[in-house]
């Protein structure tokens, strides 16, 4: 299923920063394999965010607790500390309290609630059937999530601890809903790197080939959201296979992660590419090889440069033998002459990288 994110002011993306010079936050995620399903560190990101990455069904029921509160009310000049029950009573009345900062609801009612709420801390457990919240919130509350599994310990497909709305720990029998909720944190990250004055715009979420291309060996990433290329066509962030926290440093880049606004096709890359040039057809040249025509959307094509580009699911490349134009009825097309390349390998629409050569396998 297609996964689109538009950007938005409650975004954990927008409201944390590093610092006092506000630095932006990275994308981060980490994943680790469990004796019962696996289990993810993983950020910047809202209760709401990933209660919605998560697509559960509006009615599933969930419960919310171990819960610090930070979100105030104002009324005639005083300022009161709301309870959770308080934050969504705004919501709903049909939910079951079983303390003031526990209870149980919808999966729809708390992701509301926490789309209008600032909890600083707390704990959301999956809650099957018919299963007694007072039970399960006995089992799991003070459970410190950073020294030992959860579900072990109860019924529920996953559980899921927020910490002042940026870090959050996940736990899931299905491993589709960890990538799940990684590929939309990257979407996140992607839609809100290209937020203008005037635009706030959408991006979708890669498939889970990509998350695991990010992940690699390490099982671990982080995309750097500071130093983004933003273009009309495209946005592209480098990245890291490594854990990630406040305390830790990137030890070095391992590539890029382009998303191309036109076709929501996200590819990893090994450099940043010189030049991309979107495909409009091909043919094949007697005696001369296959003719590329396109636009080139950023950077210049010279002969020599190493052309990339996607073909049944595989990278590909070849050797630019040389430069043409192509003019149509409306627009002017470049032409990148490649040899013994079949011409079907290049569709209408998707895009070939091109590298200055020696610059691809930096």
């Amino acid at each position: 299923m297609t996964r689109t994110w538009k950007a938005s002011t409650r975004s954990a993306m927008v409201t944390n920063s590093i610092g006092l010079a506000g630095r932006p936050f990275p994308t981060w995620a980490e994943v680790n394999a469990g004796d019962v399903g696996i289990a993810a560190h993983l950020g910047p990101v809202t209760g709401a965010e990933l209660l919605t990455a998560l697509t559960l069904r509006a009615d599933r029921r969930l419960l919310i607790f171990d819960t610090a509160v930070g979100d105030i009310a104002h009324s005639d000049g005083i300022a009161k500390l709301l309870t959770v029950a308080e934050c969504m009573a705004n919501v709903t009345s049909d939910y079951e309290a079983l303390g003031s900062n526990e209870l149980a609801a919808s999966a729809s009612a708390i992701t509301e609630m926490l789309g209008q709420s600032y909890l600083y801390q707390y704990s959301i457990a999956d809650l099957p059937g018919t299963s007694d919240p007072v039970e399960v919130w006995a089992e799991l509350s003070g459970h410190s999530w950073n020294k030992s599994p959860t579900l072990p310990k109860f019924a529920g497909e996953f559980y899921a601890s927020i910490h002042d709305d940026c870090y959050a720990y996940l736990e899931a029998r299905d491993p589709q809903m960890i990538w799940t909720a990684i590929s939309v944190l990257v979407a996140i990250a992607m839609s809100n790197a290209a937020v203008t004055d005037d635009e706030w715009p959408e991006a979708i979420a890669p498939d889970h080939q990509i998350i695991d291309e990010l992940l690699g060996d390490a099982r671990a990433f982080v995309l750097d959201t500071e130093s983004v290329e933003v273009r009309p066509s495209h946005v592209i962030a480098r990245f890291a296979r490594q854990r990630w926290t406040l305390r830790d440093t990137v030890e070095a880049w391992h590539g890029f992660l382009r998303y191309d606004r036109a076709t929501g096709r996200y590819s990893v890359l090994k450099a940043r590419p010189d030049a991309v040039m979107r495909v409009h057809g091909a043919l094949e040249l007697t005696k001369r090889g296959t003719f590329i025509a396109g636009t080139v959307e950023y950077g210049s094509c010279h002969r020599g440069d190493i052309i990339e580009w996607t073909y049944d699911d595989a990278v590909r490349t070849a050797v630019c033998q040389g430069i043409e134009m192509m003019s149509g009825r409306t627009v002017a097309y470049t032409g990148l002459v490649v040899a013994d390349i079949d011409p079907g390998e290049f569709v209408e629409g998707e895009v070939v990288m091109v590298y200055r050569a020696g610059t691809r396998s930096n």
